[in-house]
């Protein structure tokens, strides 16, 4: 749609889209979960390689929400699969599903989820940034509880130049205040010095 591929180009920068609504995308993976069932994990990574090699939008969140569908069983994708997305990620959008929708899964079950996560921290990329803070806010929710993971990964990010990963930081922050309250007002005080003031506020 002509008209939804102008209105995304401006919500999100950078993405290069054909103009499909996220509700349509998601319709679109349960259909082909539903009618693919057998379908092997391993097949649909696969699969998501070539849809990120693409680099539309349609195509990355496609694959993002059809691997979502595994649940549980994406506790078996290896995090190599994971990481070599990460350089197709150029928008917040397709960034924040991969991370939440297929990354957190994957490292809740990993023994070092901050080992994953912090040399991302360091990356030239702000997607790879904000994904890093994305799938580290994900691990305290459903169900889930990683704090200190979570944490050790927001240190690094607090007084990071770009906005985008500024705001995700406030997001991590307040994830895990919902399991620790008192860990993250001691991680606030001990880092208040460098910390941008956005950051303290949305803590």
């Amino acid at each position: 749609d002509p008209a939804v591929r102008r209105s995304l180009e401006t919500l999100i920068p950078g993405a290069k889209t054909v103009g499909v609504q996220v509700p349509v995308l998601r319709s679109a993976a349960v259909e082909l979960r539903r009618s693919h069932k057998d379908l092997p994990l391993e097949t649909v990574a696969d699969i998501m390689d070539m849809l990120v090699a693409s680099g539309v939008r349609e195509e990355i969140l496609i694959g993002a929400f059809w691997l979502a569908r595994y649940g549980k069983k994406l506790a078996a994708l290896p995090w190599a699969r994971v990481a070599a997305w990460l350089p197709a990620l150029d928008n917040w959008e397709t960034c924040d599903q991969l991370a939440m929708g297929v990354a957190a899964p994957v490292l809740d079950a990993d023994a070092d989820p901050a080992g994953r996560l912090v040399p991302l921290t360091g990356a030239r990329s702000t997607w790879s940034r904000r994904f890093a803070l994305a799938t580290a806010s994900a691990l305290n929710q459903k169900g889930r509880a990683r704090v200190p993971e979570t944490l050790a990964v927001c240190a690094t990010l607090v007084a990071d130049p770009a906005p985008e990963v500024r705001k995700a930081v406030g997001w991590a922050l307040r994830a895990a205040t919902a399991h620790d309250p008192e860990a993250v007002e001691k991680f606030l005080r001990a880092h208040r010095g460098r910390m941008h003031p956005t950051v303290l506020r949305e803590g």
